[in-house]
């Protein structure tokens, strides 16, 4: 089921890169760093959880409890 969608997922995180790029240019320096920083976390987590589905770490739960965390409860 993955090995379908691997190639669809890569060519849309380019396709979001290369529409925001355009825009990020004239941005400021501090908004670039964040979009791109926003793009390598991203893509470091598509890359852990399509490469090895058997393992125990799995980022996106990782990065969820630490957004869970700072977001305020109403």
């Amino acid at each position: 089921m993955i090995d379908k969608l691997v190639i669809p997922m890569l060519l849309i995180i380019v396709l979001m890169y290369v529409m925001d790029r355009k825009k990020l240019k004239n941005s400021s320096p501090a908004n670039c760093w964040f979009a791109y920083s926003i793009y390598a976390v991203s893509f470091v987590i598509w890359l852990c959880e399509t490469s090895n589905s058997s393992s125990l770490l799995h980022p996106s739960v990782l990065l969820a409890h630490v957004i869970d965390a700072l977001v305020p409860l109403p």
